[in-house]
């Protein structure tokens, strides 16, 4: 499959919807993981951005962001 368009883990957006409702934080609809569209692997640089202003008040989604870095840099691979 095509590096770019793999799908990333369903955790990983499960985890954001669950950080997003424990904190009240309204997620920008680019990323809303509540939306129809999977998050792929070439889409994690746009998330990061989004992310980022959020990761200053909640550690849990500076630890989403470095997972998702990884997942950039190593993919799926343990």
């Amino acid at each position: 499959m095509n590096r770019s368009r793999r799908i990333l883990p369903r955790s990983t957006e499960e985890r954001l919807k669950s950080i997003a409702r424990v904190q009240g934080i309204r997620l920008p609809e680019a990323i809303d993981p509540e939306r129809e569209t999977r998050w792929t692997e070439e889409r994690i640089p746009e998330i990061i951005t989004t992310l980022k202003p959020f990761a200053k008040r909640v550690p849990a989604i500076a630890s989403l962001i470095w997972e998702l870095n990884d997942y950039r840099q190593y993919g799926d691979e343990s």
